[in-house]
């Protein structure tokens, strides 16, 4: 699967895909590589590309196909697919994953085989705190990924809808 990294939010519209470094390219790419070897499902890296361009740095990544999958948020009526999605937010958490972007639609959901497997997709603008999230921390990560269902589908699955103990 190939990926053009683009600017998200205000950036976005001025920036696009131009960046100063390829640095944000590079931490992507170490992130993943550490996540994986931590047990975190996410799809290998197969190429990382950033051409310097008048400037700025285009980045390119290319990662292996995460083959008859859907997204968490596409799967949100499947239960194992919402306590698959759930267990790897604690899996991330505990290890410090700090993803700003890290919602049902960056999460794959693949069934088959049992007992079925979560992916964690865009890794971009992620970075490693040296401990695991603090609860406050953790309870915003998990409202913001329950926003993206009440946003994008108009409620959120009961497994989202309240906040942890």
């Amino acid at each position: 699967v190939w990926r053009v990294n683009r600017h998200g939010g205000l950036l976005g519209g001025l920036q696009g895909a131009r960046y100063r470094s390829p640095d944000r390219l590079a931490r992507e790419v170490m992130l993943s590589s550490w996540l994986r070897s931590h047990g975190v499902d996410t799809p290998e890296v197969l190429l990382a590309l950033a051409v310097h361009q008048g400037g700025f740095w285009r980045q390119h990544l290319v990662t292996e196909e995460v083959c008859d999958a859907r997204t968490v948020f596409e799967a949100r009526e499947d239960s194992a697919a919402l306590a698959a999605a759930d267990a790897m937010l604690e899996q991330v958490f505990e290890l410090g994953l700090w993803a700003t972007d890290l919602h049902p639609g960056n999460l794959l959901w693949q069934r088959d085989p049992a007992p079925g497997r979560c992916w964690l997709l865009d890794l971009a603008g992620a970075s490693l705190r040296e401990r695991p999230l603090k609860p406050e921390e953790r309870r915003a990560r998990r409202d913001r990924f329950a926003r993206f269902f009440k946003k994008h589908a108009g409620e959120v699955p009961a497994r989202f809808s309240k906040p942890r103990t």
